[in-house]
């Protein structure tokens, strides 16, 4: 009995550990590229363009890259033109980012509601 006690307070033990590892203090968000345009009846629209973290090819940023990006001074470079997510608008080639009139939005809905 006392060596079913020990394996199950083992069992135990390792559970919690494996349970409290840092595989869960990751965060990730997506990102978005954001500029405001004036429609012609005077009201104001966002256009979005996701953002793709060259460091992995995809849309979740984590960490220290999430970090980076939510920086106030981040550019973000594309070197190809970007479709807009929710419009026709096609972003060119080029660096974007406060310093230029567009806002760097990660973790927030895109506005659809």
């Amino acid at each position: 009995m006392k060596s079913f006690f020990n394996y199950l307070l083992a069992f135990l033990f390792i559970s919690v550990f494996y349970a409290c590892g840092d595989d869960h203090d990751h965060s990730c968000e997506e990102c978005h590229l954001a500029v405001d345009i004036v429609n012609p009846d005077g009201s104001t629209s966002e256009i979005m363009w996701e953002m793709t973290n060259p460091a992995t090819g995809d849309h979740d940023w984590c960490d220290s890259d999430l970090a980076t990006v939510e920086g106030s001074g981040y550019m973000y470079t594309i070197t190809s033109p970007l479709q807009s997510c929710c419009t026709d608008s096609t972003l060119p080639a080029g660096d974007y980012g406060p310093s230029n009139g567009y806002e760097i939005h990660c973790g927030e809905g895109h506005g659809d509601d």
